[in-house]
């Protein structure tokens, strides 16, 4: 009889103890799932919010400048266009670093005006960045340079697919 009840005892022990593991397992299953969901819509997300520059040079009168930006918003891969001028990216430089350049080179501002190009998420690509950035620095005088991390952001995703696999 005390047998039978040592029986019961663990019996109820090892349920309890199976149902707690199989529950932590699949938590922990469930979490990863969703990481693995929530992370690839994030980089997305953030990849939309990325500008792409164009660098202008320093002796760009407004008048080109807003034509340059005027071209640049005619465009269909750009969702929203910005222009800096050079006081402005002097400002913002100012605001980041907290040291006045002027103070050293009193009036000359090294600053380029640039655009500020928020692309549209199917053009996101590195087959398109840089046809995008190889037609515009050849034709148009304006351009001196146009950048995207895109090579970053593809490794990244790469990294994160990488640690989604290896985590499921």
């Amino acid at each position: 009889m005390a047998d039978n009840n040592f029986l019961k005892r663990r019996s109820r022990t090892t349920f309890a103890t199976s149902l707690v593991i199989i529950s932590l397992v699949l938590l922990v299953l469930g979490v990863f799932a969703f990481l693995a969901l929530y992370v690839n819509v994030y980089l997305e997300d953030q990849q939309a919010k990325i500008p792409m520059i164009v660098v202008m040079p320093k002796d760009a009168t407004p008048a080109e400048q807003d034509s340059l930006r005027t071209v640049f918003t005619n465009q269909e891969f750009a969702q929203e266009v910005t222009l800096k001028t050079q006081e402005e990216a002097k400002e913002e430089f100012i605001g980041q670093v907290g040291e006045d350049f002027s103070k050293i080179m009193g009036d000359a501002n090294p600053m380029h005006p640039v655009l500020e190009v928020q692309l549209n998420p199917e053009y996101i690509t590195s087959e398109r960045i840089e046809r995008i950035q190889r037609d515009f620095t050849r034709v148009n005088s304006l351009v001196e340079e146009v950048d995207y991390p895109i090579k970053d952001l593809e490794e990244i995703k790469k990294n994160v697919f990488l640690i989604t696999v290896a985590s499921l």
